[in-house]
């Protein structure tokens, strides 16, 4: 039971099998460890890398091996050493490195290979698979690549290995055709060598595709490697005839700007092949033959650019276009691409599969950019009717290249239309002046709108640069313009005004946020206090102008009263200077009153 329940959980934890593919008799090297199969059960794409081991039975552990992470794709996928480029080998003894480097294969030994795969966490997905690799050396050079009848891809290089033998130096590769019905052995023995490679000092060879030129398309040929006396067994290859294929460069996917869930599309497509019917070098035709997912049927795919209609010629490339519809955004769009020759098109054509990520569309681009506006503050200053700004600007994650400030909204409430001065200048409408200049460090532009405005001020400022840092917060100091007043005891005054911070990053992308604000300026001193409608909702003083204007009615009724007086007075024979002094005295003891209530 107890085993049982161990092999049920450990089955579950491998989301990857592993199975290793057993070395050719007599070979230990360290493409050995990564000559393999996975089979991803999890169903879905995964992330991992492998850690492989090789040890001795008396010498212990003598390689280490691990990956890079890579994705693997649900199902079986066969892998070879040079699929895993830049995995890091530890050699832990320098013996055993010295002897695989300059010969490719491991001493004499009985070895144990094994490799497991993990998860980007480093956890186990994949336990632990093993094989072991006795190796012997023995008199003889064995084959090992290419396998015995064995088909030759044309376009790559050809790799030849064998199996070392002891105490040789150097090696000779020799290939020849086999003609007709001829054995290899027999070829081998009577034909010319039509490749013959000398002086080899380890157990592989590359031929290069220059070399491969004089083995012909089709052509079947037998192989084998001899030093000094010993001679290896004859094997055979056969070079593949030419494949016709289809090449995809690019794939662009944009979004389109109009149409919701609708992308647009160019597929770059190359034509590599040399051969076709009836000669060499003709012209194909492409087309996309299959979008998947697939786009909606109430918005059919626009159809797609043609090829030329002489085709694209032989190492030419197209880009084909078009559009597709969806109900939601897919995270991929495979495109199913054919090529086909233009005089022969069934004899020769291919298709392929090309994957690409699409990118997001009609996503809020604002949802995590920081736009705030904190530590407001009005000052007033020397200069009549200018008030210093002061406030922290905070942006991001994204370095900011543009702000602009707008002055979109402002009102202006007196106590009493006798305390407006008598200036109708647009400058005093809640404006921004340019002199002093507002600053932002960070920017190493200030400009207003209208651009050069021959009156210094504007209700827009931007500011430019080339990316600033602003998670942090920068500071901005501007001033700010607004009436002019009666300098009078009796005259206060109320003031709303908006402006909205429009911020541009280093992605383009532009996001704002708006700050709306009162401020009551104070009688005489133009000082006052500044209430956020954004935080505390308030409304324009209404009580304090409620309060304002009942005065004012009170003053109005009083002085009507004495008027009347003064009239009554005047009929009796009371001079002028006697009616002055009383409204004098009215209004001083009427001030007075005021005062004390307000203290």
């Amino acid at each position: 039971w107890i085993f049982c329940t161990v092999f049920s959980l450990h089955a579950q934890s491998d989301k990857i099998r592993i199975i290793l593919k057993q070395p050719p008799p007599n070979l230990m090297g360290v493409g050995n460890m990564w000559d393999l199969t996975l089979d991803n059960t999890s169903g879905g794409d995964l992330k991992i890398y492998l850690l492989g081991t090789a040890t001795e039975d008396k010498d212990g552990l003598i390689i280490e091996g691990k990956s890079k992470v890579f994705t693997i794709k649900p199902g079986k996928t066969s892998y070879k050493y040079s699929d895993f480029s830049g995995a890091e080998i530890k050699y832990n003894n320098g013996r055993y490195k010295e002897i695989i480097l300059r010969t490719g294969n491991a001493p004499e030994g009985n070895y144990t290979i094994c490799v497991s795969a993990f998860n980007e966490s480093g956890e186990v997905i994949g336990s632990e698979n093993c094989i072991t690799q006795p190796v012997q050396q023995t008199g003889s050079i064995s084959l090992i690549s290419p396998s015995d009848g064995e088909e030759v891809d044309p376009v790559q290089p050809i790799v030849f290995s064998w199996t070392p033998l002891p105490k040789a130096e150097v090696y000779t590769l020799k290939i020849v055709e086999i003609k007709g019905e001829q054995s290899p052995d027999v070829a081998m023995k009577q034909n010319r060598a039509i490749l013959e490679v000398n002086d080899i000092k380890t157990t592989t060879h590359h031929v290069a595709p220059s070399q491969v030129k004089v083995i012909m398309m089709g052509m079947k040929c037998a192989w084998q490697v001899s030093s000094g006396d010993v001679q290896s067994e004859v094997w055979s290859f056969k070079m593949m005839s030419a494949q016709y294929q289809v090449i995809v460069d690019t794939v662009i996917i944009r979004c389109d700007s109009l149409t919701p869930n609708k992308y647009n599309y160019q597929v770059k497509v190359r034509n590599n092949n040399p051969n076709g019917s009836p000669g060499p070098l003709n012209p194909a035709k492409a087309s996309i033959v299959l979008i998947f997912p697939s786009p909606l049927v109430s918005a059919p795919t626009i159809p797609t650019t043609p090829s030329p209609v002489g085709g694209i010629p032989y190492m030419g490339s197209y880009v084909i276009t078009g559009s597709a519809t969806f109900s939601s955004f897919p995270s991929f769009l495979d495109f199913t691409v054919k090529m086909e020759d233009n005089t022969n098109p069934i004899g020769f054509n291919a298709t392929t599969v090309y994957r690409v990520n699409t990118p997001m569309c009609n996503k809020n681009c604002c949802e995590n950019f920081k736009r705030t506006i904190t530590n407001i503050s009005i000052i007033p200053a020397s200069t009549p009717g200018a008030y210093q700004f002061n406030a922290t600007l905070t942006a991001g994650p994204n370095k900011i290249k543009k702000i602009v400030a707008n002055m979109n909204y402002f009102e202006w409430k007196l106590t009493n239309e006798a305390c407006k001065k008598c200036n109708n200048s647009s400058l005093y409408w809640g404006n921004v002046n340019s002199v002093p200049s507002p600053t932002l460090p960070g920017f190493s532009s200030v400009s207003f709108t209208p651009s050069g405005s021959v009156n210094s001020y504007s209700h827009e400022v931007i500011w430019t640069g080339n990316g600033s840092n602003m998670n942090s917060g920068v500071p901005l100091n501007m001033y700010l313009i607004f009436p002019l007043k009666a300098n009078l005891s009796c005259c206060s005054d109320t003031i709303k005004f908006c402006i909205n911070f429009s911020f541009t990053d280093t992605t383009c992308a532009t996001c704002d946020t708006s700050i709306c604000y009162t401020y009551i300026r104070n009688v005489t001193t133009g000082m006052g206090k500044i209430y956020d409608e954004k935080i505390q909702k308030m409304k324009i003083d209404d009580e304090l102008m409620e309060e304002e204007n009942k005065d004012n009615e009170e003053y109005k009724k009083s002085y009507e009263e004495q008027e009347e007086m003064m009239k009554k007075k005047q009929f009796e024979g009371e001079s002028q200077g006697y009616r002055s002094k009383v409204t004098i005295s009215k209004r001083a003891v009427r001030n007075n009153s005021m005062k004390a209530g307000k203290k």
